[in-house]
């Protein structure tokens, strides 16, 4: 029970901001699968800060403080969340992972005679109290913009934990039917694309003339208008857009996943 791997990943700043540790572990069929845990730890401080999780992986129940688990399909995506404060100066953060704690469906107390295995992947460290999505790199620190981004949208606790379920456990996609139904699970449903291809002799006269460029180019049509939307008018910058209004919570993370090749933009209803 108490054979595991420890790994040294991380120093962190000295600021008293949380940390969120994520690991997908391997779902187990059958109720003969060991209890899984880990322990991350905070030290080099006056006192190091340590934070256990442990998961059966044939249900996905959890045990432990500042944790907690997403079903990720064929895995549980399990957290735990560290803090400390700038005074007991803990920058040091490594994390002790365990197999085998006890037998099947026993969160506690922990078994020496305990053995097993389990599959593990996309461990993930980073500020914060739960996990943002996975983030698929070699490198030893990354930033990716759909992550970052701001949108002056007010969403409450419902839809942010919908937006991190979608993130944490979404496949990406490039098809039309992809777009939509992303939209639709951020808080858009009825939203239409419009891709565009470049007039030739067989069209109408009356038919719009798109370019060669333009057939890289699509639309999101979003079927309400833009919340706060109004003309240009004399108390504004000379740079401003002619229409101003608010964006829809779908753009970035749309414009995040579009092909590389194309360039979208978004319709607003009438």
């Amino acid at each position: 029970a108490y054979l595991g791997m420890t790994q040294a990943f991380a120093i962190v700043a000295n600021d008293g901001l949380p940390r969120c540790y994520s690991i997908a572990v391997g779902k187990t069929y059958g109720g003969a699968s060991a209890t899984v845990g880990f322990a991350l730890n905070l030290g080099g401080g006056a006192a190091s800060v340590v934070v256990t999780c442990r998961i059966n992986t044939d249900t996905g129940q959890i045990q432990g403080a500042t944790t907690g688990v997403f079903d990720a399909g064929d895995f549980w995506l399990f957290y735990g969340a560290i803090q400390d404060t700038p005074s007991n100066g803990s920058t040091t953060c490594s994390v002790n992972f365990y197999p085998a704690l006890s037998a099947n469906g026993v969160l506690t107390p922990d078994t020496a005679a305990a053995t097993g295995a389990c599959t593990i992947t996309e461990a993930q460290f980073e500020i914060g109290l739960v996990p943002s999505s996975r983030i698929r790199t070699l490198a030893a620190a990354v930033t990716r913009a759909a992550d970052v981004a701001y949108i002056n949208v007010e969403r409450s606790l419902v839809q942010r934990r919908a937006d991190a379920f979608q993130r944490l456990t979404e496949q990406g996609g490039q098809s039309r039917q992809y777009f939509i139904d992303l939209a639709a699970t951020l808080g858009e449903p009825g939203c239409t694309i419009t891709e565009f291809r470049p007039m030739n002799c067989n069209d109408d006269c009356n038919d719009s003339l798109i370019s060669a460029a333009d057939k890289f180019s699509w639309r999101v049509n979003i079927p309400h208008g833009n919340a706060g939307a109004r003309p240009m008018n004399c108390n504004d910058d000379c740079n401003d857009a002619l229409d101003l209004g608010g964006e829809s919570v779908i753009e970035c993370p749309i414009r995040d996943r579009a092909p590389a090749h194309t360039n979208v933009f978004f319709a607003y209803a009438t």
